[in-house]
């Protein structure tokens, strides 16, 4: 963008008066955007127009419980943004050795699996299980159920990034796994709080990583 722009001052600079005063009164557009992304950044933590709007699409509710949408995207400032290198550390933190963690693709598993552990080489002893959202089905969710139903009852640490899609979709089949006299599609209709309150025989424990934007993690262990 920048090389565009600087041709276009240089191309306005050139032609004469009238062209430079156009250019001096464009001259704040330049240097207004950091600004105004920043303050955009900022209302978008409180409850508004901002945050409503992206609520709007669908991948608001799968990236709320890992990271700030409306602070990440509407910012292209990223100097001081930490908020990933946070996030990983919680979670090498909370996660006991050997530990089974079922996370999207599309949320935190790229940098905790793809940075950390492959490149830093930290926390290598977690078992990292990708959900790769675009092709998530209900025949591959079964198989990772029957996975983390195994783990479960071998009593190995099993944690969960969160309740929504597409963790959600491996759920219902744990579910089913569960209670087989189930129907699938009554119990991906459940609310989440319907969902964990009726879930047989398994609890999920919430674990809260950052308090103020509500970001959290489950254990799930047996009632």
């Amino acid at each position: 963008m920048s090389l565009p722009i600087v041709l276009g001052i240089h191309f306005l600079f050139t032609r004469g008066r009238v062209c430079r005063i156009i250019l001096l009164l464009l001259l704040p557009t330049f240097f207004t955007p950091p600004f105004l992304y920043n303050a955009i950044s900022k209302e978008g933590k409180k409850e508004g127009i901002v945050k409503n709007y992206f609520r709007q699409y669908p991948e608001w509710e799968q990236a709320e419980s890992a990271w700030d949408a409306v602070e990440y995207l509407t910012n292209p400032n990223k100097r001081s943004y930490s908020k990933v290198d946070e996030y990983v550390h919680r979670i090498f933190e909370i996660l006991p050795p050997e530990a089974h963690f079922w996370n999207s693709v599309g949320r935190a598993d790229y940098p905790l699996r793809l940075y950390y552990r492959d490149i830093y080489r930290m926390r290598t002893d977690i078992r990292h299980h990708s959900l790769f959202n675009p092709f998530m089905t209900h025949e591959i969710a079964k198989s990772e159920a029957m996975k983390m139903k195994t783990y479960i009852d071998r009593g190995v640490p099993v944690y969960i990034a969160s309740l929504s899609f597409p963790e959600r979709l491996v759920l219902d089949q744990l579910y089913l796994l569960l209670d087989p006299g189930g129907n699938l599609d009554r119990v991906s209709n459940l609310s989440v709080k319907s969902f964990v309150d009726t879930f047989p025989a398994l609890k999920f424990q919430e674990i809260v990583l950052f308090e103020e934007e509500r970001i959290v993690i489950y254990r799930i262990v047996p009632i």
